[in-house]
């Protein structure tokens, strides 16, 4: 009775998805406010079906989790702007304006947006009903070594303090690190997951584990580790670059209840996300702090300088900062319209990351700039902006592979997401799955604001790195202790 429901809500989604398809190329140059209102009509109607997708593969309590949190972020991305459009949110064009680069194409790109996030829930379903299927039996997994893991990140973070600019971490300098700094600090960012993972895969094949609390979660990692990672996040935090601490707060919380299996609403998830959401905006506002001023002072003053922004308008003020991707989307969505592509370029600079200076020597040999890589380099100049615009998951791959590549990609990221959601939660699987799906998870927020062929070097970077040290140290006996 169950799988017969099932299937009747897929073929659903298939004909809602067909009907979206055909709305998108049929769509007009004019904005179609009824049109706009008729794609939040769909949109509902497909974020019931992911919800009983959860459900149905019993993850509906467990709100923490890769899905949920990359779907929060592709609707405030995506969607938030077309709301506050339909609602007549703003008082003036001026953020319309600066947020909309090309009106002709704008409603269809929404309707494209509608039919990827569909394709998301059928990935999604697919791979339910394949784990359900093959939920019975399974491997016999034995916990791994961690401690070469743990020694690796020590001696990455040496190195960095070794490399690093002086003005990073005074808050005075722009910009991400380059060269020998910007490579090791992003080895030493992802080395974080992997240490996640591991220390999480052992306390699932752990049978004996029982309740976790706070306490005993903490326990389980190394305290040299745990104050490394709690020092860097908030010294870059005050600095003013979130990245690192939004990271690392995701990687504890998330990973608490992982181990745990605590489960949490959705109401209260959703409501845990939008306080947090208000925070970080509030420090954007405050940017960099100087230590010689009152800490409370710039935090108020942050807070009144929000208050006045054209932002609080909109239906979601604390997260209007991010929903500002959307003219990244439009412009790219307009580059391929007119036929703009970059041929599958971040696709191949995705690979080469995962070998040290693969994507510069890439560069250099074929004599490409940055605006013939990387689609964020390619919407600014294009629009003509002093400061990065940035991407999107969505119009980044149209820029690379196209129309029906980037949907068929959608399907196959839905199908991953889910089963990471039930490795952590309902079904133990290999190592490899834990840490690459804490890699994931970490960068869940930035999914939907960036490009996701980047992911393709850190996975096989990842891969090899977990495989290597626990064919060293582990089936040469070489085994230092089970634990860290």
């Amino acid at each position: 009775m169950n799988e017969g429901r099932s299937q009747f809500y897929f073929l659903q989604m298939v004909f809602l998805f067909v009907g979206a398809l055909l709305i998108c190329f049929f769509s007009p140059v004019q904005v179609d406010l009824e049109l706009v209102g008729l794609a939040f009509v769909f949109i509902f109607l497909a974020l019931v079906y992911f919800f009983y997708i959860r459900k149905r593969a019993g993850l509906s309590k467990h709100s923490f989790s890769l899905t949920m949190i990359f779907i929060f972020s592709y609707f405030i991305v995506f969607f938030q702007f077309p709301l506050d459009l339909l609602l007549s949110s703003f008082s003036d064009n001026s953020l319309y304006n600066s947020l909309v680069y090309d009106e002709s194409v704008l409603v269809e790109s929404i309707w494209y947006l509608v039919c990827f996030f569909i394709l998301l829930c059928l990935g999604m379903h697919r791979q339910v009903n394949r784990m359900l299927r093959f939920e019975g039996g399974g491997r016999n997994y034995k916990r791994v070594i961690t401690k070469p893991f743990f020694y690796l990140f020590y001696l990455l973070f040496f190195m960095h303090l070794l490399t690093v600019d002086v003005g990073y971490y005074a808050g005075g300098r722009k910009g991400e690190l380059t060269g020998l700094a910007g490579s090791i600090l992003g080895y030493f960012v992802l080395l974080l997951p992997v240490c996640f993972g591991v220390v999480i895969y052992n306390s699932k094949v752990t049978e004996s584990l029982g309740k976790v609390t706070v306490v005993d979660y903490v326990k389980l990692f190394p305290l040299p580790f745990t104050i490394i990672l709690v020092l860097f996040s908030f010294i870059t935090f005050l600095a003013g670059d979130r990245g690192p601490a939004i990271r690392t707060l995701i990687l504890l919380v998330f990973s608490y209840y992982i181990i745990s299996n605590t489960k949490v609403s959705n109401v209260k998830f959703i409501f845990i996300i939008i306080f947090a959401g208000f925070f970080l905006s509030v420090i954007k506002f405050i940017g960099a702090i100087n230590y010689n001023e009152d800490l409370i002072g710039s935090f108020l003053s942050a807070i009144e300088r929000l208050n006045d922004s054209s932002k609080v308008e909109s239906i979601s003020p604390f997260t209007a900062e991010l929903s500002a991707s959307f003219r990244a989307y439009n412009t790219s969505f307009s580059l391929w319209s007119s036929g703009y592509s970059l041929y599958g370029a971040s696709v191949i600079t995705g690979f080469l990351m995962s070998i040290p200076y693969g994507v510069s020597s890439f560069m250099q040999v074929f004599e490409l700039s940055n605006e013939d890589i990387n689609s964020a380099y390619t919407i600014t100049t294009h629009v003509g902006e002093v400061y990065g615009l940035g991407t999107t998951v969505v119009g980044d791959s149209l820029l690379n592979v196209g129309f029906i590549p980037t949907l068929i990609m959608a399907y196959f990221m839905g199908r991953l997401f889910i089963k990471i959601d039930y490795t952590f939660f309902i079904k133990r699987n290999s190592v490899y799955i834990y840490t690459l799906g804490l890699y994931f998870l970490m960068n869940a927020v930035n999914l939907a604001r960036g490009s996701i062929f980047p992911a393709i070097g850190n996975v096989i970077f990842i891969s090899c790195l977990v495989f290597l040290i626990v064919s060293l140290f582990q089936k040469n006996k070489l085994v230092l202790s089970g634990a860290a």
